[in-house]
């Protein structure tokens, strides 16, 4: 994950102010083109490859990454801001694999807690490791 966020880090800025200038807050990118964003050592990875990456990387920066389809049929990444609902199942997400078993909604509040200040500290503490 090192690799990917070394790659990204200097689009980071970009990207956001990019996702805060669209109307719908949402940016779609084509893979193929953020490989070369990427650098020469992105280009031959698998579109999975590096959406996993990104997804892993860019949530730490508050960007929640998709993916998708262009109207051509090329696979794409589409980057949003995160809000507190993306953070709370973000947050739901991680406590799963935390405790290697899907919890029931009840369960998480004791876990994640109930404030969406720290669904967003609980997922940048404990979401895949990156450092």
């Amino acid at each position: 994950m090192v690799k990917y966020k070394d790659a990204i880090a200097k689009s980071v800025p970009y990207l956001k102010e990019e996702i805060n200038k669209s109307s719908d807050k949402t940016i779609r990118i084509l893979i193929d083109d953020i490989k070369t964003v990427l650098g020469t050592e992105f280009i031959q990875r698998h579109p999975s490859a590096i959406y996993w990456g990104l997804k892993a990387v860019l949530i730490r920066e508050g960007i929640v990454v998709d993916k998708g389809k262009s109207v051509t049929g090329e696979d794409l990444l589409i980057m949003k801001m995160a809000t507190p609902e993306d953070w709370y199942n973000i947050a739901q997400l991680t406590a799963d694999i935390m405790t290697g078993h899907h919890l029931h909604k009840w369960e998480y509040p004791s876990i994640i807690g109930d404030n969406p200040d720290r669904w967003r500290e609980f997922v940048i503490e404990h979401w895949m490791t990156v450092d």
